[in-house]
């Protein structure tokens, strides 16, 4: 009797086994990745059969801020490639593109913010301004050139001093 129970048990494993063959299987989590609009590292690690979609875990290394910094001297200032500055630095490509996006991201808000208007006014009898240009880029002055403007009676003149 209990050899009987044994065999059908024996039986019904196998059945079950061979009704989830590789190709099923295979079938049923492709079909899974197409219907879940998520991406496939969210997917449930536990639903998978060993040896079958096992899905890579990607490492992620917190890039310090001194880097950072020198990514942005290389690419900008220096005129690198984020290839070459990334090789030069030891740092993925696929991280400094993503640092590079994220630096010009914040630099654009920045710009937004401080973006002002030049004022003007119709010059009247007798008066001088002193109007001064300044240049510049990436936060370092590159010139500076102030201009005195005199409207005598006819005609306008300029006076220009640098600094």
């Amino acid at each position: 009797m209990k050899e009987m129970i044994k065999s059908i048990f024996y039986l019904q494993i196998m059945n079950s086994i061979k009704c989830f063959s590789e190709d099923e299987a295979s079938i049923k989590a492709k079909s899974d990745v197409l219907q879940s609009p998520e991406k496939k590292v969210l997917r449930p690690r536990n639903n998978l059969i060993p040896g079958i979609f096992q899905e890579q875990k990607r490492t992620y290394i917190k890039v310090p801020q001194e880097t950072k910094e020198q990514l942005f001297q290389l690419v900008f200032k220096e005129g690198f490639k984020i290839k070459q500055a990334a090789q030069k630095l030891f740092i993925k490509y696929a991280t400094a593109k993503t640092i590079i996006f994220h630096m010009r991201k914040i630099n654009l808000k920045q710009k937004k913010k401080r973006c002002n208007f030049c004022r003007y006014i119709q010059l009247q009898e007798k008066i001088s301004i002193k109007l001064r240009i300044i240049s510049i880029i990436q936060r370092k002055l590159i010139s500076s050139v102030e201009y005195i403007v005199e409207n005598k009676s006819d005609h306008l003149s300029y006076q220009q001093q640098k600094k």
